[in-house]
């Protein structure tokens, strides 16, 4: 079974090394993470979302920054008020900043540690 699984990732079955094929399988199911400005002029909307995005491109953490200075946040045990997790899968960077409101760039898992450990509280 192992060597079927390595030969649908493209490794050589004569060679199957685990450690090879873990690398290979879960850097297709790793975390990304993205910083977005929203560019509108609306007040109660958030101007910039940031999210941990998981393998299933479904959004696992998010911030929201609001004009007011608030920011929220969503994971799956909490939330605020006005922020939750999207119900859709999120699309690649290249998709969302095809749109001309959206500016968007990945960013590093340490970049959103920082951001998340500075605005959401330690209880939450």
């Amino acid at each position: 079974r192992l060597s079927k699984i390595a030969q649908q990732v493209g490794l050589d079955s004569q060679c199957c090394a685990l450690p090879a094929l873990y690398s290979r399988v879960m850097s297709q199911y790793e975390m990304r993470y993205i910083d977005v400005n929203w560019l509108h002029d609306l007040d109660d909307e958030p101007y910039r979302l940031v999210s941990e995005i998981g393998f299933d491109q479904y959004e696992t953490r998010k911030l929201e920054f609001f004009r007011s200075g608030e920011v929220g946040y969503a994971f799956s045990k909490s939330h605020t008020k006005n922020t939750m997790l999207g119900i859709a899968e999120v699309p690649e960077i290249e998709e969302i900043n095809s749109q001309d409101e959206f500016q968007g760039q990945n960013i590093s898992k340490q970049q959103f540690e920082q951001l998340w450990q500075k605005y959401v509280p330690k209880n939450s």
